[in-house]
This record gives C-alpha cells, sequence and structure tokens, in this order.
C-alpha cells in the first residue's frame, strides 16, 4: 500500500501549521505581553487575563491531536466502521474516505487554535467572522461525510421486500394453480 497523497498532503498542512504556531511564539516570544487574553465576550473583547506562558498550550493540544490523528489513520478502529463490509474494495474506499475526513477536521481546528492564539498573542480583539466561517466550514463537511458514508451503507443494505407485490405474486400463483386444476380435471 503505497502513501495517499490527500491524507498525507492534510496531514503536513496540520504539521506546518503546528510548527508555524511554536515558531511564532518563539520569534515574537520577547514582544509578547506579559499578560494577554484568554477569553472573550461574544463581541470579541477580552474578559479574562493570563501570563503569557499560556500561549504554549494551545499548540501543544493541537500537537497532541494530530499525532492521535496520525495513530488513528494506521490503523482505523472497527467503531468507526458503520457495517461490515465484505467487499474489500469497498473497504478500503470507506478508510480512504474517512481518513481524509478526520485530517480535514484536525487541519480545521488547527486552524482556529492556531486563529485564537495568533489574536491572543498579539492581543487584539478576537474578531468573530472566521470563527464562525470556521465552524460553518466545519458543519458543512461533517454534512458531507454523513452522506458520503450513506453512500458507502446504500448498496450493502438489504432492501425492504414489496409486501403488497408479494401479496399480487401469491394470488396470481393461486389463480395459475387452479386453473391448471381446472384443465387437469376436463
Amino acid at each position: 500500500m503505497g502513501i495517499d497523497f490527500k491524507v498525507f498532503g492534510f496531514f503536513s498542512l496540520n504539521v506546518i501549521l503546528i510548527t508555524y504556531m511554536f515558531g511564532d511564539l518563539w520569534v515574537r516570544w520577547n514582544e509578547i505581553p506579559d499578560l494577554i487574553p484568554t477569553s472573550f465576550k461574544l463581541n470579541g473583547q477580552s474578559k479574562d487575563e493570563k501570563r503569557k506562558e499560556y500561549l504554549i498550550f494551545l499548540p501543544i493540544i493541537s500537537f497532541i491531536l494530530c499525532v492521535l490523528l496520525y495513530f488513528l489513520n494506521l490503523k482505523l478502529p472497527e467503531g468507526f466502521y458503520p457495517i461490515e463490509f465484505k467487499d474489500k474494495d469497498l473497504k478500503s474506499k470507506f478508510e480512504r474516505s474517512t481518513k481524509i475526513y478526520l485530517q480535514i477536521l484536525g487541519f480545521l481546528y488547527n486552524l482556529i487554535m492556531f486563529y485564537i492564539n495568533y489574536t491572543m498573542s498579539k492581543s487584539k480583539e478576537l474578531n468573530i467572522i472566521p470563527m464562525i466561517v470556521l465552524s460553518v466550514i466545519l458543519i458543512g463537511i461533517i454534512i458531507l461525510y454523513s452522506n458520503k458514508v450513506d453512500e458507502f451503507i446504500e448498496p450493502l443494505q438489504e432492501k425492504p421486500k414489496d409486501d403488497k407485490k408479494e401479496v399480487k405474486d401469491d394470488k396470481k400463483d393461486e389463480k395459475k394453480s387452479k386453473d391448471n386444476e381446472a384443465k387437469k380435471t376436463k
């Protein structure tokens, strides 16, 4: 099995973003004020402040998530499969789409963390528009993925039998057998 370049690409974007978050903090550490805003009101204004060492936590959390997603993508747990796949090709397609989906979610999460970290380090008001846009994109990707899962499951599910058709077929069979019996008795 070779390298899946889409999965690798999104993983690389995650690594680059996390590296940039750490690097940005490293380069600008002396410029960052000692107290930074850590929580914001809905209008974007700061409502709480902490020491600048707090800025290290967001990239660390992003790094931990990236590592977890990496190991999760090596072998998906059985809980990720909505049904048991008997077709190996369909199973590998499902695994690939799930791996890409997880990396995209990780990338969007890291973008949000990057934006929050950058805003806190600049001691600026948090502009809520990018947060809303990223959240809408996140919801859209979740919806698209759930539709994709349905595409994988739909052909594998047994189609319910049409009871009315069965009753009609049974009546036709009864009528044919009565006609055959009537012909035999003549």
